[in-house]
This record gives structure tokens, sequence and C-alpha cells, in this order.
């Protein structure tokens, strides 16, 4: 019987996370593989500046310190 199982190794030891579907005591052959980790780097700055690209295109502007000022006020005014 053959079987793929998934596991980490934790001080030099493996540790299987799925169940092993083999009789108890059945002798087994174990080749290790090491899953190489997928790297993810972020370009930060161009993720923003991709985001801001896509703002203009669709005609956003962003508000004015006096139109923050304004919306602020008129909030804090609520229930007054």
């Amino acid at each position: 019987m053959y079987q793929t199982l998934k596991g980490t190794v934790r001080r030099g030891r493996i540790e299987i996370t799925e169940n092993v579907t083999l009789p108890e005591n059945a002798t087994v052959l174990v080749t290790i593989l090491e899953v190489p980790q997928p790297t993810v780097k972020r370009d930060w700055q161009a993720e923003l500046d991709a985001i801001h690209a896509r703002q203009r295109a669709r005609g956003h502007r962003p508000p004015t310190p006096q139109e923050v000022a304004e919306y602020l006020a008129e909030e804090r005014d609520w229930g007054d």
C-alpha cells in the first residue's frame, strides 16, 4: 500500500498531521521530500501606486482637508 502524507519537522522529528491507514506493526519505508514554501515578496509601494492609478482612472478625488473638517464637525454635532 502507498500513502502520501504531510507533516512538519519539529525538533528533529517529523509530526504527521494526517491519519496513517496502515495496519499496526507494518514495516514501512519513509522517504522525506521537503516541500518548498512559496516566498511572497510584496512591493507595497507598487501595490499602492496601482491602487491610486485605478482610483484616478475612475475619477476618484480624495476629500480636501476642508471637506474632512466639515464632515467631522457635522458628525460631532450629531445628536446635540
